[in-house]
């Protein structure tokens, strides 16, 4: 199992956007893609400009294959130039972490 958690941070005005289209994207990629197991977003209450994804796959290489379907392509085309900077901050974990903390 691989779980990427990514943080995002919506240009002014633009939150409400972001989150639509993240919505959109995380419902395209639980339908269509076989190795995603979950896909959730998240936004602070506190700063609605920032967004956090967290997203389950099977394995890296679904994972991986995610960054290759049409509705990643329109994320980077359409979702990141509302985004102050593009993701780099992606954190990923493998279900063993997750059974220690839990």
């Amino acid at each position: 199992m691989r779980i990427a958690i990514i943080d995002l941070r919506a240009l002014a005005g633009n939150e409400s956007s972001v989150t639509d289209f993240l919505q959109a994207h995380a419902a395209r990629s639980k339908l269509l893609e076989d190795g995603c197991l979950d896909f959730q977003i998240a936004s602070d209450p506190d700063d609605p400009a920032s967004i956090s994804i967290i997203m389950t796959y099977s394995t890296a290489e679904t994972q991986a294959a995610h960054r290759e379907t049409e509705h990643f392509k329109r994320f980077a085309e359409e979702c990141m130039p509302l985004l102050e900077d593009a993701p780099d901050g992606t954190k990923f974990f493998g279900r063993r972490l997750l059974d220690r903390i839990a």
